[in-house]
């Protein structure tokens, strides 16, 4: 009778990054979305997304024919610094994505609102009488 294989645990910080990758594939429209003169944005991007993908073992490296995920070599203080990396990496990325939405919102036209009429003033009907006394009553 055969031994039964244990299954690899997840890595310290593995899930997460996982996850968050995930995340960034499934809304990949979105982060396609990068301003096209934005040279350092993209250069944060590539940075901040590669420090979430080096927790994931053997997304870095693709070997031909090995379907085996290779084993970390890292210490669990180098592994701690790289999940600390990863999450500073994550909050860098929210802070630009902040700023760029921020920048699409302040460029927007305005919203023009026509001005209120007071209740004192004449109704702009043309019946002479106050805005209240005519078409502001039940208002």
């Amino acid at each position: 009778m055969a031994a039964a294989e244990i299954p690899r645990l997840p890595l310290y910080g593995e899930l997460w990054a996982r996850g968050f990758l995930r995340a960034v594939d499934l809304t990949q429209d979105d982060w396609d979305d990068l301003p096209a003169d934005d040279e350092e944005g993209a250069q944060l991007m590539d940075d901040a997304l590669s420090e979430i993908l080096a927790l994931v073992p053997g997304a870095t490296e693709t070997e031909e024919g090995n379907d085996e995920e290779p084993v970390p070599t890292q210490s669990p203080a180098e592994r701690e610094e790289m999940v600390a990396d990863a999450i500073i990496a994550a909050y860098d990325l929210r802070d630009y994505w902040r700023n760029v939405d921020f920048e699409r919102a302040r460029v927007k036209e305005p919203i023009r609102r026509e001005p209120k009429i007071g209740r004192n003033e004449p109704c702009p009907c043309g019946s002479g009488r106050k805005f209240k006394s005519c078409h502001g009553r039940g208002h």
